[in-house]
């Protein structure tokens, strides 16, 4: 993905009067700034009586606190006030599954639930950067898995989010065909809960 974290709490400034020489100079007059506080951090200690190294990560601080507020990153929001992340699961059924129910205990993961290709879509654009994951059925309403892998991965940002494709069909060239889209899994129907959960959790913790 790009952009700011994961978390979604900074936002670059959207002025179309914005010049790119102008911003690359003033970020470099903010980096000079920032390496002209390390670098007399010691004498203002050595003044003030006060520990060089508190005083180097004081002034260190200060410096890229005031170069992110000139690039317009807003640090008003704490990471508690930031969207959490989701899995979502994009089945044509609106009953609670075992899948749902597993993946509910995942460590700071909510689970949503979209019931069609085309309202999951909507949701990742959205959210991208609140997604975390996506489990997918092929068999969908308006915009069926194939359509939804594709699009998915046709976005830049999306590159590298994770998806599991849960289906009953268990035809080996449907398997080729969702691995050569960008999946990242395939599992026929029955699966396992406990299976996809553990092929998430790799997918969500790889490098």
């Amino acid at each position: 993905m790009t952009g700011p974290g994961a978390g979604g709490g900074s936002s670059l400034r959207s002025d179309p009067t914005d010049d790119t020489a102008e911003v690359i100079a003033s970020a470099r007059r903010s980096m000079f700034a920032v390496r002209k506080s390390v670098v007399n951090a010691p004498q203002v200690a050595i003044q003030s009586g006060t520990d060089a190294s508190e005083n180097v990560k004081m002034l260190t601080e200060n410096a890229f606190c005031d170069l992110y507020m000139g690039w317009g990153i807003d640090f008003s929001r704490s990471k508690s006030e930031r969207p959490p992340a989701f899995v979502l699961i994009v089945e044509d059924s609106d009953d609670v599954t075992p899948l749902e129910i597993a993946l509910t205990a995942l460590d700071s993961l909510q689970v949503k639930v979209a019931t069609n290709g085309r309202d999951a879509l909507e949701l990742i654009k959205q959210h991208h950067l609140e997604v975390a994951a996506v489990i997918t059925d092929l068999n969908l309403p308006f915009l069926d898995g194939f359509g939804l892998i594709a699009a998915v991965r046709s976005h830049a940002p999306n590159a590298k989010l994770p998806i599991i494709v849960i289906s009953g069909d268990n035809d080996p060239t449907t398997q080729t065909r969702v691995r050569d889209l960008g999946a990242n899994a395939f599992f026929g129907k029955p699966y396992s809960p406990a299976a996809i959960r553990h092929t998430l959790e790799n997918l969500l913790h790889a490098p």
